[in-house]
C-alpha cells in the first residue's frame, strides 16, 4: 500500500471525471475526496481542509470562480492552493482565474503533466514562509553606496561642482601642460588638467632661399660670415 501523501479535494459536476481523477490521484498515493456539486463545496472544504483544490470552471449553479472567491474569503480556508482544471481555454477567464489560482490545467489534459503541476504546487505550499521582523520593511534597503551627494556631510554642491569644471576648462594650455623631465611638478592638492602631455617648444629656424640655387646660397651665407 503506497504511503499516503497529500490530501486533494476535487470539485466538478461530471462525475466520470471525478472518477478519473480519483482514480489518478488514488494511484500517486493521494487522499482524495470529491464534490461534485458546487453549493457544497465551500463547507467540504472547510471540514476537510485539504492540501489542495481540483476545481472545475463551468459548473450548474456556481462557477468555478464563485467557488475559488468562497473558498478565499473564507479565514479557514484562504490559504488552501488551488488548482482549475477546465474545458475552458478562453484567455480573459484563464487570467481571471490566476488572479486567485496557482495554476490553470485545460481538458483534456496528460496525466503526467497534472501530476508534475499537483507536486509543483505542494512543493511551494509546504515552504515556509519567512515572517517580517517586527518595525522593518520587506523591501530592500537601500546600501549607504547608493545614497546620493547631496546626502552625504560636507559634500560639495551641484552649483560648486559645475563651477568648479568651468574654472578648469577656461584655463590657459600653458597652465595644463605637464612639467619637462627634471622640473618639479605642481604643487599637492592642485587640480590636475585636462591636457595630458607635454608639448616640447618648437624651434624655427630661418632659411633663405637663394635664385643661383644651393650653391648660390651657400656662397651667400660664406659672405654674410666674413662680414
Amino acid at each position: 500500500m503506497s504511503e499516503i501523501k497529500s490530501k486533494i479535494l476535487v470539485i466538478d459536476d461530471d462525475r466520470d471525471m471525478l472518477k478519473m481523477l480519483e482514480a489518478i490521484l488514488m494511484l500517486d498515493g493521494f487522499e482524495v475526496c470529491l464534490c461534485n456539486d458546487p453549493e457544497d463545496a465551500l463547507q467540504l472544504a472547510h471540514d476537510e481542509l485539504p492540501d489542495l483544490i481540483l476545481l472545475d470552471m463551468l459548473m450548474p449553479g456556481k462557477s468555478g470562480l464563485d467557488v475559488m472567491m468562497e473558498v478565499r474569503g473564507t479565514e479557514a480556508t484562504r490559504n488552501i492552493p488551488i488548482l482549475f482544471l477546465s474545458a475552458v481555454g478562453d484567455e480573459a477567464v484563464v487570467v481571471k482565474a490566476l488572479k486567485g489560482a496557482d495554476d490553470y490545467v485545460i481538458k483534456p489534459f496528460k496525466t503526467l503533466e497534472l501530476e508534475a503541476r499537483i507536486d509543483k504546487i505542494l512543493e511551494r505550499a509546504a515552504k515556509p514562509v519567512p515572517e517580517l521582523t517586527a518595525g522593518k520593511s520587506s523591501k530592500t534597503q537601500r546600501p549607504a553606496s547608493a545614497m546620493r551627494r547631496r546626502d552625504v556631510p560636507g559634500a560639495p554642491g551641484r552649483d560648486m561642482l559645475l563651477r568648479g569644471i568651468g574654472k578648469v576648462l577656461v584655463r590657459p594650455h600653458q597652465e595644463q601642460a605637464l612639467p619637462h623631465r627634471g622640473q618639479p611638478g605642481p604643487a599637492r592638492g592642485a587640480a590636475p588638467g585636462w591636457n595630458l602631455r607635454a608639448h616640447p617648444p618648437v624651434v624655427h629656424r630661418e632659411r633663405r632661399f637663394h635664385p643661383k640655387g644651393d650653391q648660390g646660397q651657400e656662397q651667400g651665407n660664406a659672405d654674410r660670415t666674413g662680414r
